[in-house]
C-alpha cells in the first residue's frame, strides 16, 4: 500500500503542474527545469499542445530534454511527447551537447 503523505505529494506536484502550465501562452519561450514537478509540468504541456498550444520549450538538462517527443529523444506514448518537435529549437546547446 502507498504512504498516504506520498499520494499527497503526488497530487500536489499535478496541481502545481497543471497550473503552472496553464500560464505559458501561444509564443512563449519557456524553460523547463529538472525534476519530479518539473516532470508534471513538461506532461500538462504535453496535453496542451495536443489542444493546440504552440510555444518553444528549452530543456535544462538531458533528463527535460527526454521528454521532448516525436521525432526527438522520449517515449511516443506518454503525454509530453505530444509536445510537437517543432516547437523545440534543434540549435540551442544543452548541457549534454556542450559537455567534453
Amino acid at each position: 500500500m502507498a504512504d498516504p503523505e506520498s499520494e499527497a505529494e503526488a497530487a500536489l506536484k499535478r496541481q502545481v503542474g497543471d497550473e503552472a502550465a496553464a500560464l505559458v501562452e501561444d509564443g512563449m519561450v519557456v524553460g523547463l527545469g529538472t525534476g519530479s514537478t518539473a516532470d508534471r509540468v513538461i506532461d500538462s504541456l504535453g496535453e496542451r499542445v495536443k489542444q493546440g498550444l504552440r510555444f518553444v520549450g528549452i530543456p535544462s538538462s538531458a533528463r527535460s530534454e527526454a521528454k521532448r517527443g516525436p521525432g526527438r529523444s522520449g517515449s511516443r506514448s506518454s503525454p509530453s511527447a505530444r509536445i510537437r518537435s517543432s516547437t523545440w529549437p534543434s540549435t540551442v546547446p544543452t548541457r549534454s551537447s556542450t559537455a567534453r
